[in-house]
């Protein structure tokens, strides 16, 4: 057991009086000015009623802005992300969050899901709760300008899909694995990053591989039976990217502190009865900023193995910084349905009918998402 001290900068949670509805968002930031504004306005949107935010040592206006917002608790602390991050998010679960529908997401990711923008995210957990899920899938999916990233200029507090509205879909894929204590038994891998950062694979790609990849490996595939689907995909192992990122996450859980193990969010207990459902979790990192940031990680060396990840972004930045990466499978979001038309997602027949349920009841109008979908 971790003291508060040993994770914080303070020596004692403080007593909050919480919603006894809604969601709970945790997220953690460090410098995270320009994308705050709209994150907590997102996440407000779809039903949460409380945020924390882990401020890691922030020496911009963070601290500021999140000290102004009364639904928001900014929990300070100056240790290390490396050593902490997981440790962070597990002490505020356990303290505040028991048998509460919680997301834990970046500041770059926005949550979507089946029905988004019109439907709640309460209305979708109550049905969740309903079939025993306590914990719902949302595979990272990067979404990008099909500008090159030195004319990318997002402004603070505009939607982010104003930015950033593509995304692949034709360059992720979805592999099992052994559980090892934890679920999914799966990864879904590859995405933008992983097509223009990732290690090529030594076989050349031949017509109809690339389709077969498609057809067995697209991420909502996994839940499909298809014929000879494992011996595919072995066969189809060694035409994948590799060193790509793992794009697998189980974001929106219903806390049970008993199920303690949590891999960065990617894989949880093994116990936890997730959702046949998935959401998406868009995932923004293609901004101004990225740069700069990609500079500052190959200092400070706080993600995984020593941010390996951003050696890799930083010897392929010419690919993004001054040409399009856009490419022949890029689509624009015009609606969360997109994500489960190309199979980046997956939405079982069952929550399908209770949407158009839902739909047939009066409708009563909900604000600032609908900002978040591109025309």
């Amino acid at each position: 057991m971790t003291s508060v001290r040993d994770l914080f900068d303070f020596d004692e949670f403080p007593k909050i009086s919480l919603p006894e509805d809604g969601i709970i968002v945790i997220t953690r930031a460090r410098n995270e000015m320009l994308r705050l504004p709209f994150f907590l306005e997102h996440y407000r949107s779809i039903g949460a009623s409380h945020i924390f935010v882990v401020d890691n040592d922030s020496t911009d206006d963070t601290a500021a802005f999140l000290e102004t917002q009364p639904d928001v608790t900014r929990f300070h602390t100056s240790k290390l992300y490396k050593q902490f991050k997981r440790n962070w998010l597990l002490a505020i679960l356990n303290e505040y969050c028991t048998d509460r529908w919680t997301i834990l997401a970046d500041t770059d990711e926005q949550f979507v899901y089946p029905g988004w923008p019109e439907t709640k995210l309460t209305d979708l957990t109550a049905y969740w709760d309903s079939v025993g899920a306590e914990g719902v899938i949302a595979p990272l999916i990067d979404m990008y300008s099909d500008k090159p990233l030195v004319d990318v200029d997002y402004r603070q507090g505009d939607p982010f899909l104003s930015t950033c509205p593509y995304f692949d879909t034709t360059s992720s894929w979805a592999i099992t694995r052994s559980p090892e204590g934890r679920t999914p038994g799966f990864e879904v891998r590859g995405g933008i990053r992983g097509r223009l950062f990732g290690i090529p694979p030594k076989r050349r790609e031949l017509f109809p591989l690339n389709h077969l990849r498609n057809l067995y490996l697209a991420p909502a595939h996994i839940h499909r039976r298809l014929p000879l689907r494992d011996y595919v995909e072995r066969r189809l192992k060694r035409f994948l990217y590799k060193q790509c990122p793992q794009l697998t996450k189980v974001p929106l859980i219903r806390w049970n502190p008993t199920y303690s193990e949590m891999w960065s969010v990617h894989r949880i207990d093994i116990r936890t009865r997730l959702a046949d459902d998935w959401g998406a979790m868009l995932h923004f990192k293609f901004f101004q900023d990225f740069k700069f940031r990609v500079e500052e990680e190959l200092t400070r060396q706080a993600y995984y193995a020593n941010g390996l990840e951003y050696k890799a972004y930083y010897e392929g930045l010419e690919k993004i910084l001054h040409q399009s990466p856009a490419y022949s499978g890029s689509m624009k979001l015009s609606s969360v349905e997109d994500v489960y038309t190309f199979r980046q997602a997956y939405c079982s027949r069952e929550l399908q009918k209770y949407l158009k349920h839902l739909a047939q009841q009066p409708h009563v109008t909900t604000s600032p998402s609908q900002k978040g979908v591109v025309a």
